[in-house]
């Protein structure tokens, strides 16, 4: 599925951020980034997606990962609202 080699979604079954497989930069001035917000939503019949958002700690670009979930992740995750986490750096 198209994003899960970067991403581990699993922390968000317990309303935690996701984390990422391999560590990531900004490309534009190699900063660190902190975690926004994930929302999950249905995008066409049968397609189901998780959308993470991160910002730069230095330069604040902001950057959105859609991540390929099945139907029974999406239900697991689906009412959980991930917008007040915190700032938590990736």
């Amino acid at each position: 599925m198209i994003g899960r080699d970067v991403w581990d979604i699993s922390p968000l079954y317990e309303r935690k951020p996701p984390k990422p497989n391999i560590e990531l930069r900004c490309p534009f001035c190699g900063g660190r980034f902190y975690f926004r917000y994930a929302k999950p939503f249905r995008r066409m019949r049968d397609e189901y997606r998780v959308d993470v958002s991160v910002k730069c700690e230095k330069c604040s670009s902001v950057f959105i990962f859609g991540i390929h979930i099945t139907l029974e992740e999406f239900n697991k995750i689906r009412y959980i609202d991930y917008r007040h986490v915190g700032h938590v750096l990736l």
